[in-house]
């Protein structure tokens, strides 16, 4: 059925965007209230209309509930916040029931909470429900506006494009193998909407580098290496450059394992700094010891900017080392 003649069941007035927040009042707020009452009065039997529970002062003896006033607030929840927290709860039939009966809804959000918390199901139904009926009656190939959301570049893709990528990025970070497993096929496809695949498969990889989820980089790294060279070695880098300025030792030494002989031989690039100095900037010693122990043939770092981190920090131990070391670079980068 298309999208423009489905039927969407209506939404319960308390869940919409609109929907005012229930206001709390301890003994203070009752006191001040009341001797502002007979001021307020007509405004007030003004305001107050039936049903208005936004608006309602809840006897003590119901705000003493805690499972009442938590249904209460259930209740006034945008469809946004009841779609959050029905994820977050892992219940997929409060889930699909939000999914059917709202439009709008910002499920890249939903996407990233589901993954980050690695829930598969979860995420799979959000997915589902974001290329269901994705298209315009008249089949002209156009996303509906319900099915749109714009990128970190101002860009409009889908919905499901941009789930999927914030989905990557935050089961990456949080170490949920099993959330990139189910991701891989859209981390190595061809690129869909204007999305470079390429580049999203790297910026999980250095995503899961920084937080020294050494098991997502092993999984990752060999798909990586079926990409074009270019995103071969720009992976590589960023994956040793975020385990260096983070301090993960034996990430590097597993990083720097993997370095294929064929690319560039300089490590630094134009834009960034290099491993190196991000390791001299974070402090980790071991690291800036065992990077500077590498074969310069194969690892020619960038020493002058090195240096220039060393001074600044006044590291004059680690000056003179990289000033003995320049011969050596120098020639490598000559030959």
């Amino acid at each position: 059925m298309s999208c423009s003649k489905r039927a969407h069941p209506s939404v319960d007035a308390s869940l919409s965007p609109d929907a005012k927040r229930l206001r709390l009042h301890d003994d203070q707020e009752d006191s001040e209230q009341e001797d502002e009452a007979e001021d307020d009065g007509a405004d007030k039997d003004k305001d107050e209309e039936p049903g208005a529970l936004g608006e309602a002062r809840l006897p003590a003896d119901i705000q003493a509930l805690p499972h009442v006033m938590k249904h209460l607030e259930m209740l006034l929840m945008t469809p946004d916040e009841a779609l959050q927290e029905a994820v977050s709860a892992g219940q997929l039939d409060w889930m699909d029931r939000i999914l059917d009966a709202s439009e709008g809804l910002n499920i890249p959000h939903a996407a990233a909470s589901a993954a980050a918390n690695g829930q598969l199901l979860a995420l799979k139904l959000l997915l589902r429900y974001c290329y269901k009926d994705n298209l315009e009656e008249d089949g002209d190939g156009v996303l509906s506006v319900r099915h749109q959301v714009l990128d970190d570049q101002g860009r409009v893709v889908s919905k499901g494009l941009a789930a999927k990528t914030t989905a990557a990025e935050n089961a990456a970070a949080n170490g949920h193998l099993n959330i990139v497993e189910y991701l891989l096929p859209f981390l190595t496809s061809k690129d869909v909407d204007g999305t470079n695949n390429d580049e999203v498969l790297v910026d999980v990889i250095a995503v899961a580098a920084r937080k020294n989820h050494v098991h997502i980089v092993k999984f990752l790294f060999p798909k990586l290496f079926d990409r074009h060279r270019q995103y071969q070695w720009e992976g590589w880098c960023k994956a040793l450059e975020e385990a260096a300025g983070s301090g993960h030792f034996a990430l590097v030494v597993f990083v720097a394992g993997c370095k294929a002989p064929r690319w560039p031989v300089s490590c630094s690039r134009s834009s960034r700094r290099d491993a190196l100095s991000l390791a001299i900037i974070g402090g980790h010693d071991e690291i800036v010891n065992y990077l500077l122990g590498l074969d310069p043939a194969v690892f020619c770092w960038d020493l002058k900017q090195a240096c220039d981190e060393a001074v600044k920090l006044d590291k004059r131990d680690l000056k003179d080392t990289l000033y003995s070391l320049y011969p050596k670079y120098i020639t490598n980068k000559s030959e």
